[in-house]
């Protein structure tokens, strides 16, 4: 009589090969889950900086005083407001203006646009900018078309591609005239 071969059945072969798939099925599990915070945290770290450049980008540009003792702003109000910086006269240039817009990837950005240069792009996921009030000495005035003087503060609002909204109260730093349009 021959002895049976030493070796596994294919029945204990089979049993092995399910045991070993479903703990590769669960590994993959525990590992896509661990992925998913790490993709979140990278996305809150992008719209953070986003945020932040657009913060520092309008205090920048409306906040300086730049030596000027009177400078202009011009506010057009439409479906999402643009808001333009200008010389202290008339007859000065364009410092830099702020709208929204769509690009080729109908991506919604904050746009930016200085002197006579063309308008780029300067923040992506930036959906609506709006001017809530202009704020002078005696504090806040409804946004209204008009000229106003002597106007300390722009309270804008911006909102995002993430769903957040953030109020944001602008010191203009300098006497400013503002025209809303």
């Amino acid at each position: 009589m021959r002895k049976a071969g030493a070796g596994f059945s294919l029945i204990e072969s089979l049993v092995v090969l399910v045991i070993v798939a479903l703990l590769a099925i669960g590994s993959a599990t525990v590992l896509g889950s661990v992925r998913r915070p790490e993709e979140t945290v990278a996305s809150t770290a992008l719209h953070l900086h986003r945020r932040g450049v657009t913060l520092a980008l309008l205090r920048e540009d409306f906040g300086r005083t730049s030596g000027a003792s009177e400078r202009r702003l011009r506010i057009t109000l439409g479906d999402t407001d643009a808001v333009a910086a200008l010389g202290p006269s008339p007859e000065s240039p364009l410092v830099s203006e702020y709208s929204i817009g769509t690009d080729g990837g109908a991506r919604t950005n904050l746009y930016r646009r200085s002197g006579s240069a063309s308008r780029q792009p300067a923040v992506q996921g930036v959906v609506g900018l709006d001017v809530i009030s202009l704020v002078d000495r005696s504090g806040a005035i409804a946004v209204r078309s008009g000229t106003f003087s002597d106007i300390l503060a722009l309270d804008l609002e911006l909102a995002f591609s993430w769903g957040e909204r953030l109020r944001l109260h602008l010191p203009l730093g300098t006497r400013t005239t503002v025209e809303v349009r």
